[in-house]
């Protein structure tokens, strides 16, 4: 009887070819993306380690080569998602030279890429609040910066070097978290709007609005409006 080969003798290794560092990176990556589908889909109170490998055709072994534990890969999982959205919604800012427009522009990105893939919202906005802890510190660092550039576009209208702009944001993100940025970044007004805009769009990836994507970016567009109107009286900056 001929034996059957086995199933690493089947299917060549994915990563073959690779430095040690490269496969260790490699393996990364396709924990942190089973994570956007186990997280995205069930939850962080629901995700277990041997679903997230299971979906990486990984085994455990490599999964605490890269992670600590649950919470360390749930934490990095939202800030690879949150980086992702970053550059592109930056991308879509990237040449409107008018600081509400960019703002505006922003908005329809980011509820496109929430319609387009539904996971993206519930990683950023609703799992970190469920799980609290670190995570809602990250939430918290999202917020704050994207605070930080609204108020840089609002009163910086022609300011249009966008990677020049982002870059103390994108740095304090990446180096340390929440702990690492003054949580009073703009003004009380831009903040509002920051704050109200998440709690919005929260409410609607978790299906507590029965609107549709189009109907949202015209509430928001609506609501960013009316909000900078608000602020320039506020601040004495109203041309009228």
């Amino acid at each position: 009887m001929t034996s059957q080969p086995t199933r690493a003798a089947r299917r060549p290794h994915r990563f073959a070819g690779m430095s040690k560092e490269d496969r260790v990176q490699a393996r990364r990556e396709a924990f942190l993306q089973a994570g956007i589908s186990v997280i995205g889909e069930s939850g962080i109170a629901e995700t277990k380690v041997r679903d997230v490998c299971r979906k990486a055709e990984l085994t455990e072994r490599y999964f605490y080569e890269s992670f600590e534990n649950l919470d360390t890969f749930a934490k990095a999982v939202v800030e690879s998602v949150a980086m992702q959205v970053a550059g592109r919604l930056f991308l879509k800012a990237v040449g409107i030279d008018e600081g509400q427009a960019r703002l505006r522009a922003v908005a329809k990105e980011l509820v496109t890429i929430m319609d387009e893939d539904p996971r993206v919202g519930r990683i950023l906005f609703i799992e970190p609040e469920r799980a609290g802890g670190a995570l809602a510190k990250v939430r918290q660092q999202m917020l704050y910066g994207t605070t930080w550039l609204m108020t840089m576009w609002l009163e910086n209208p022609e300011s249009n070097n966008m990677v020049v702009a982002a870059m103390p944001m994108m740095t304090q993100f990446m180096n340390g978290g929440s702990e690492a940025v003054d949580p009073v970044m703009g003004d009380i007004t831009t903040i509002a709007m920051a704050g109200a805009a998440a709690e919005v769009l929260m409410a609607w990836v978790d299906d507590r609005l029965d609107m549709s994507a189009e109907e949202l970016v015209d509430y928001l567009m609506s609501f960013i409006d009316e909000a900078v109107v608000w602020r320039r009286k506020v601040t004495g900056s109203d041309p009228s």
